[in-house]
């Protein structure tokens, strides 16, 4: 009915879970936000790519 899911009694059963699997990974990602660093990559700096076929394995970039 217009594009609603309709509610029985037998969703009471079955409870609807991906509001929990949602703030559970809020709060995984604000734990792991904690312990990163912001980079910042400017104009005209070195870096570094790492290369995985055969020789060397870091080319400057």
């Amino acid at each position: 009915m217009l594009g609603r899911k309709l509610k029985s009694r037998l969703d009471l059963v079955r409870p609807y879970i991906a509001s929990r699997v949602l703030s559970n990974q809020n709060q995984q990602k604000y734990y792991h936000d904690r312990h990163t660093k912001s980079r910042t990559i400017d104009i005209d700096d070195t870096v570094h790519v790492r290369k995985f076929a055969k020789g060397p394995n870091w080319l400057s970039g």
